[in-house]
């Protein structure tokens, strides 16, 4: 089937005068007019010649979704790839996600068959956990009345909304965080009362860590903008357990679990002190975080 020398160029990524000069130097008759025709044979002397074997794309031009990316080979041409780990809120990471794993390596077989060459390992980036025990914290007051400033969002429609109102403070924990640590999501249960019902919802979020040379800060961060950033400090106890006691405490269905950190009303195995910061303004914000790790 004949093949029109712009649908070539497009395909390749060069000019219609280039690949018909090339074509010309092999002797073949050919014009340098976009809607010329040439044989599958000639555009296969076209592909071989020009199309890339392999190319090397940085993180920035991927893009996350729930379950599978899109690396973005130019402006208008993008290749799916099924990435069961991927979240949509990792786009927010990705300057972190670029330190720590090499950029994506592409073969091209053909102008339609893409394959990615190297592993994409997001188990080197971000530390995925499970829950492993409820005896990681212990809550002081059995009961406790759910703050009037609460404000409850669910996933769905407005996720995309949240993200978008919380992207520049995610960012910024994401390029503070120390490279020796994984960065580690987390599914927040959201678990209240109001009147005779029991709301349960599931918030994403992620667990950030900054060395000190005394101790380890962690740094829980919602995705939601009216969700507090909860700022822990370690005592004596190892960095895993404590960051398992924080997981387990946030996934956990105990009500009202935010409000118990602005009370106070929860010890948490290896942490020795917590506190909350609103999101006032962001240079308040990154103000009131620069002294919390720093103090």
């Amino acid at each position: 089937m004949p093949i029109r020398l712009i649908f070539a160029a497009k395909k390749l990524k060069k000019s219609v005068n280039e690949l018909a000069a090339f074509l010309q130097r092999l002797g073949y008759d050919v014009k340098a007019n976009p809607n010329f025709k040439i044989s599958e044979y000639e555009y296969s002397l076209l592909i071989d010649n020009f199309l890339k074997k392999e190319d090397i794309y940085p993180w920035d031009r991927v893009y996350f979704y729930d379950g599978y990316i899109l690396v973005y080979l130019n402006s208008e041409r993008y290749f799916k790839y099924d990435l069961k780990e991927s979240k949509k809120s990792y786009n927010e990471i990705k300057f972190y996600i670029q330190c720590k794993l090499p950029p994506i390596k592409i073969r091209y077989e053909s102008t339609d068959n893409i394959q990615i060459v190297n592993e994409l390992d997001l188990d080197k980036a971000l530390l995925f956990l499970s829950r492993y025990s409820e005896n990681n914290f212990e809550v002081i007051e059995n009961d406790i009345k759910k703050s009037r400033f609460y404000h409850l969002y669910e996933l769905g429609d407005f996720v995309e909304t949240l993200i978008e109102n919380k992207s520049i403070y995610i960012r910024y924990l994401s390029e503070i965080q120390d490279l020796k640590y994984r960065i580690v999501p987390i599914l927040e249960v959201v678990s209240y009362t109001s009147s005779l019902n029991h709301h349960i919802t599931y918030e994403e979020a992620f667990i950030f860590t900054i060395q000190k040379a005394e101790t380890n800060i962690i740094i829980l961060e919602n995705i939601s903008e009216q969700r507090s950033t909860i700022i822990f400090r370690l005592k004596n106890a190892s960095y895993m357990d404590a960051v398992h006691s924080i997981f387990d405490f946030f996934t956990s269905k105990f009500k009202n679990k935010r409000d118990r950190i602005r009370c106070k009303n929860v010890l948490i195995n290896g942490i020795s002190e917590y506190s909350s910061i609103n999101h006032t303004n962001f240079d308040e914000w990154k103000r009131k975080i620069f002294y919390s790790i720093n103090s």
